[in-house]
């Protein structure tokens, strides 16, 4: 019942045009199992973007296997070495959507991730950023971290004066266009907290 109720609002919806953008470096152990779980969305109207940060491995010949006209490959000229800020600042520079959607490499989402988000867009026009959840998979630290990375998140005790207010990550984001026109795009300079810096320009302009 669930499953037939998010189908009808789909249908319902105005279908905006989606760009799902994402970074990736060295991720030839997880950008195949990524993007097939995006490409088995239901939401009907929607690209990808991927930015390839001049990865050594076999990321770039996986990436070519793929026949999906839903799908494009960028490749930065050098290794940008910021974390996934120009990757990411490449494809949303490039991205035909009225929304926005940010996502990692190593992560794997459900069917109805691209639908979830454009409902809560359609519960509330004033709305212009949604966050979600990061469920971590992986026994590496970085994986464990995953867990706390959820909705609004902080690390009190960070060098950054940025990572240690409140902020979504950049996993599992999606924006209105315009908040980038109002706010400008990913810090190229930092060498992480990237997604702190950001948010602190979104509060700045009031941005909900």
């Amino acid at each position: 019942m669930e499953v037939n109720n998010k189908l009808n609002m789909i249908t319902q919806m105005k279908s905006p045009f989606v760009s799902v953008v994402i970074p990736v470096y060295n991720g030839e152990k997880t950008i195949l199992s990524c993007l097939e779980s995006v490409f088995r969305n239901n939401y009907p109207n929607f690209e990808v973007i991927v930015c390839n940060d001049c990865s050594t491995d076999k990321t770039l010949e996986l990436l070519s296997l793929i026949k999906d006209s839903r799908l494009e490959i960028i490749s930065l000229p050098e290794n940008s070495k910021t974390m996934g800020s120009a990757a990411r600042n490449t494809g949303i520079k490039i991205a035909k959507g009225s929304i926005i959607l940010l996502l990692d490499s190593d992560t794997i989402v459900n069917p109805d991730w691209i639908t979830l988000h454009l409902m809560t867009y359609e519960k509330n026009a004033k709305i212009q950023v949604v966050g979600g959840g990061v469920k971590g998979i992986h026994k590496t630290f970085s994986g464990q971290a995953d867990d706390y990375c959820s909705w609004w998140t902080s690390i009190p005790y960070s060098r950054s004066k940025y990572v240690r207010k409140l902020h979504l990550p950049t996993n599992n984001l999606s924006l209105k266009r315009e908040v980038f026109d109002k706010v400008g795009l990913f810090d190229e300079t930092l060498r992480g907290g990237e997604d702190a810096e950001f948010f602190s320009r979104i509060n700045k302009n009031n941005i909900s």
